[in-house]
């Protein structure tokens, strides 16, 4: 992985100007300005991590969770090993920021994105999505780079996100149950229940204290 740096003040006005076409609903105009992510190569220009962070945004706005996720793991490896080399109160700053993405970016790609419960209509979406946060969970633990106080509060969360979509794959089958019990069902309650089946509150992660996007906030 190349290197990554920070303070440069254009490519935070930049990445400013972005956040704020992304408000907007102009995604193209964002990518004007801070550009798609591109995974590093060696020998390629080193890129802004503000700009960076512009750009998961972007991946999100555009559901490429893989390139969301890519560049928030880069990113968050070069905060870990000391290469992005930036002053604690941004670390964290940042750390926080590429947290919130990554929780997005497993919700997005369990077919989540913007819902507050593990609402699945069948078995199927309830084992495709347990998988998705179970991949991501295990993923960010054996990524070495990042920071354990960066880390293990994605895993719990990924761990526990996986738990209440297996909590409710099993009560969408209990709901369901074997063929005799949807006849006895019928027979017995016609009416269906409205509250729904495979319905669990989706675990939230909580983040402390200012986010990298609060400094673009003040600059546009």
């Amino acid at each position: 992985m190349g290197a990554i740096i920070v303070g440069h003040e254009e490519s935070v006005a930049r990445a400013a100007r972005a956040w704020a076409a992304l408000k907007a609903g102009d995604i193209e105009g964002a990518a004007d300005q801070a550009g798609r992510w591109v995974p590093l190569e060696e020998g390629a220009p080193a890129p802004d991590v503000d700009l960076c962070l512009a750009q998961a945004h972007i991946a999100l706005a555009e559901e490429a969770y893989p390139a969301a996720l890519d560049v928030s793991i880069a990113v968050l490896s070069a905060l870990g090993t000391g290469v992005a080399q930036v002053d604690d109160a941004t670390a964290s700053a940042l750390t926080r920021s590429f947290q919130r993405v990554i929780c997005e970016v497993g919700n997005g790609a369990a077919g989540l994105a913007g819902k507050h419960f593990a609402a699945f209509s069948t078995p199927d979406a309830c084992k495709r999505a347990s998988g998705v946060f179970s991949g991501l969970s295990t993923r960010l633990y054996l990524t070495r780079p990042i920071a354990t106080e960066a880390k293990a509060p994605l895993v719990k969360h990924f761990a526990r996100c996986a738990v209440a979509c297996d909590t409710a794959l099993l009560d969408l089958c209990h709901k369901r149950g074997g063929f005799l019990d949807r006849i006895r069902k019928r027979r017995e309650a016609p009416v269906e229940d409205a509250s729904g089946p495979g319905l669990r509150p989706l675990p939230e992660l909580a983040v402390e204290g200012p986010l990298r996007e609060d400094t673009w906030a003040q600059l546009v």
